[in-house]
Formats: C-alpha cells, structure tokens, sequence
C-alpha cells in the first residue's frame, strides 16, 4: 500500500496514488537536463527503461498538484500530449496554466512511470 511522497517500486517518488493505494504513478528525483526540446525530452525520459515516458497532459496536471512532495521548481513542463504537428502541451509550474507550445522550445521535463 503506498501513499504520496513513498517511495515507489521502482524507487522513485509517489505522486498519485489510486484508491486500492496498490497502484499510481511515481516521478523521478530529477528533472532531464534544461535546454532540450519536445523530442529530445521524450527520448531522454523513455531512455530509463521499459514504463518511464514523459508525463501525458494529465499526469502532468497530477505532478503539478503535487510538485512541493516531488521537489519541482516554477519552470514550465513538458507533457507528452500533442496538440498538433508541430505543438504539444506544456504546463507553467508557476502559475498552474496548461499551455500549447512548439515542440521546438526548450521546456523542462520530468520522467514518470505507473505502477
């Protein structure tokens, strides 16, 4: 049974937990380097292994109600939810809005991962 700020099974940081508490989602301790773009994001956070993506729109809503348990600054992140060929969604971690972006820009990211 887990609850938010455990540690997660696969060592990582509990940010949602379901109802049963046997399952939810865990985000790594660390952001992906700053400076990187929508594809370079989304390859950086699926490079730690089977499950770890970057967080879709939702998931991400879910890590910014949680980002003083998660240890997360005021930058804006990425999800990996696409609004067109060319945007994709982002959230401002410092005032709480959802954005679309160009995939070009240079957001931060953090990985997550179900459990």
């Amino acid at each position: 049974m887990y609850v938010l700020g455990d540690t997660g099974p696969n060592g990582r940081i509990v940010y949602f937990v379901e109802g049963s508490g046997e399952h939810g989602l865990e985000a790594r301790a660390a952001d992906e380097p700053h400076g990187l773009n929508w594809f370079e994001v989304k390859t950086a956070a699926s490079a730690y292994g089977p499950g770890w993506h970057l967080p879709t729109k939702t998931e991400l809503e879910l890590l910014y109600e949680q980002r003083n348990i998660v240890g997360m600054g005021t930058d804006g992140y990425w999800s990996s939810t696409i609004a067109s060929n060319n945007n994709a969604w982002a959230q401002n971690f410092f005032t709480g809005t959802q954005v679309i972006s160009s995939k070009l820009f240079t957001w931060s990211a953090r990985a997550v991962r179900a459990f």
